[in-house]
């Protein structure tokens, strides 16, 4: 949609000697044309409860579905709202969960697995469907800083 897009397979080591893992992962980043503030969205985990408990509580929403498959975390909770409405979580909810962050003037999907190119183009989809599902209020407030 004539948006940039950056895909790529990011890959790092963790441990040493017979511990050592290398890790790859297919990234997916699209550029938007505007600021964004930091956001992050990835599937809920049992973890997340324990973190719940320990006061580390993540962003709730009206959809009870919604709030119980998806962790989100962000500083600024109304962006949080503005960004995931109605309509973007109802989408999500009908596609593949990457973890998406949203980062200067980007979004980043990833999964924690590699991509073919059906894994890329859906990634891209999902992350082209958040950005065009955004309120036009919401993307004019992040280009102009009112």
């Amino acid at each position: 949609d004539g948006r940039p897009v950056t895909l790529l397979d990011y890959r790092y080591t963790t441990g040493h000697g017979k511990n050592r893992h290398t890790h790859r992962i297919g990234v997916v980043i699209l550029t938007c044309d505007f600021p964004v503030i930091p956001l992050w969205i990835r599937r809920e985990h049992a973890f997340d409860k324990v973190g719940e408990f320990l006061g580390s509580d993540d962003i709730d929403f009206e959809s009870a579905e919604f709030s119980r498959r998806f962790y989100v975390k962000s500083s600024d909770r109304k962006w949080a709202y503005d960004v995931i409405h109605p309509r973007t979580m109802e989408f999500l909810l009908q596609m593949p969960q990457y973890t998406i962050q949203f980062d200067r003037d980007c979004l980043i999907a990833h999964d924690g697995s590699t991509y073919g190119p059906a894994g890329y183009e859906s990634a891209s989809e999902v992350l082209a469907g958040i950005l065009d599902r955004l309120p036009d209020y919401v993307k004019e407030k992040q280009k102009t800083g009112f």
